[in-house]
C-alpha cells in the first residue's frame, strides 16, 4: 500500500471507529506493527512515514514519531488549537 492509499485509509478506519464508539478520536497511537498490518508492508522505512506523514495532513491529521516503536496521530484541529509561544516570552525563562 503507497502512503497516498495509507494516509486515506488511517482517517476512514478511525472515523469507523468513532462511530462505533459515538465518541471523537482527536488523537491516537499506532506501534509499527500495527501500522505493517494496517499498510500491508513488512517495514515501514522513515522515508515511506515522511511520506504518509505529508499525504495524512492533507487528510486533517498529523503525524510523527513518539517512540522507536510507534507513531502518534492528532487531528489537526486540535493541533491548531495548542497554545502558542514565541521565543521573546520563552527567553525571559532562561
Amino acid at each position: 500500500m503507497t502512503p497516498f492509499e495509507a494516509a486515506r485509509l488511517i482517517p476512514q478506519l478511525i472515523t469507523k471507529r468513532e462511530d462505533d464508539e459515538n465518541k471523537q478520536i482527536t488523537r491516537f497511537q499506532l506501534s509499527n506493527k500495527s501500522l505493517s498490518a494496517l499498510c500491508e508492508r513488512k517495514v515501514i522505512t522513515s522515508t515511506y512515514m515522511e511520506s504518509l506523514a505529508s499525504e495524512i495532513l492533507e487528510q486533517g491529521w498529523c503525524c510523527f514519531q513518539v517512540t522507536s516503536s510507534s507513531y502518534g496521530f492528532l487531528k489537526l484541529t486540535t493541533a491548531q488549537n495548542f497554545r502558542r509561544f514565541n521565543s521573546d516570552k520563552l527567553r525571559d525563562y532562561i
